[in-house]
């Protein structure tokens, strides 16, 4: 059924349980406990409605993120990061020589430096 048949074919029975409920409501209850539940069903029909399409939405997603989760694995971003990882470790570390060797080179000039205004006061 669909829902817009779903929807008419509720109008209708919530149409004649009114009517009947409204006629006969002082001789019998019937009528109108049937009416109450007759919305309770409504409600609970939209509600359940409600879930399914948020189900579906959210089955909709995790299919995408499947899916995008394959296409970066099939590019090899696993390797890649690792990759990127190496060469910063690497880096670091080259940065690190590179300091400790400035610091050795800036050592050796102040030391030139104070040697030749030794020489140059004697």
């Amino acid at each position: 059924m669909t829902s817009q048949k779903v929807t008419r074919t509720e109008t209708v029975a919530d149409e004649r349980m009114y009517k009947a409920a409204q006629s006969q409501a002082k001789k019998e209850t019937a009528y109108v406990e049937s009416y109450r539940n007759l919305a309770t069903i409504r409600e609970s029909f939209d509600e359940l409605s409600g879930l399914i399409k948020t189900k579906a939405r959210l089955e909709s997603e995790k299919a995408e993120f499947q899916t995008k989760i394959q296409q970066l694995q099939s590019r090899g971003v696993d390797q890649n990061m690792e990759q990127v990882l190496v060469d910063l470790r690497q880096v670091k570390s080259e940065n690190a020589q590179l300091e400790k060797d400035l610091a050795k080179a800036a050592k050796k000039k102040k030391k030139k430096s104070k040697e030749k205004a030794a020489e140059s006061e004697d």
